[in-house]
């Protein structure tokens, strides 16, 4: 009935056929449904080239240094399952190069968390990334409705990161060297650090532990400045 057949369109069904049914009528349906799933299907296909490209062209210079830089995003998304560091100065782009890493890698349909480090009050920094006291000890790492649990299956960006307190850096540095914690609860999230200073030298200077710089620093670029 005409009731039943409102219904069916409003829930998403492409047409409806009464009886008896007319051969032509059924014919043109099928062709219909099949145009209209080889559309969906490019639109798909120019969606994902779409991301993929998506940001490339900030580093599209001809300079050894760009040539360079995209090499390393390539290799970097590649190897999602690795943490990494991105140094450079103001306006160089790490926000955009971190994005493009996770787009080209196999997290891209996760999600990708980005957080300032800068101005975090050392408990909000330890709840805000890892959860409340009882459910991050808990579970050995950090609770899924946590910034590091919503990034489970993707990417965390974190900007700034000297700025992160200290007992926070040791969370950190505690989930990144115990890998086997992954398997035990602990969110599997890709994460990605970034500063405008020279991570080594404040690492040497005490502002960033070394059990989280070491951990951090298995991949890392630092991107040219734009007038070079």
């Amino acid at each position: 009935n005409v009731e039943s057949a409102v219904k069916a369109m409003r829930s998403g069904a492409l047409d409806y056929l009464t009886k008896p049914l007319e051969p032509q009528r059924v014919l043109a349906i099928i062709e219909k449904a099949i145009e209209i799933a080889a559309l969906r299907k490019q639109s798909l296909n120019l969606s994902e080239k779409l991301i993929e490209s998506r940001g490339l062209h900030f580093f599209d210079g001809q300079s050894e240094a760009s040539r360079k830089t995209r090499k390393f995003l390539e290799k970097a998304a590649r190897r999602d399952d690795l943490p990494l560091i991105i140094q450079g100065e103001s306006g160089t782009g790490k926000e955009l190069a971190a994005q493009v890493i996770h787009d080209r890698s196999a997290r891209s349909k996760q999600s990708f968390q980005t957080l300032s480090c800068n101005s975090l009050e050392s408990e909000n920094a330890l709840e805000l990334l890892f959860g409340p006291t009882h459910e991050r000890e808990s579970i050995e790492g950090a609770s899924p409705n946590s910034l590091f649990g919503k990034s489970n299956g993707g990417t965390l960006y974190l900007s700034q990161i000297e700025c992160l307190p200290t007992d926070a850096q040791a969370h950190l540095a505690r989930i990144l060297s115990n890998r086997g914690a992954l398997n035990n609860g602990t969110p599997n999230c890709r994460l990605i650090a970034a500063s405008e200073e020279d991570l080594f030298s404040l690492n040497q200077s005490g502002q960033i532990l070394s059990d989280l710089f070491y951990s951090l620093n298995v991949l890392s670029i630092t991107l040219s400045p734009l007038r070079e």
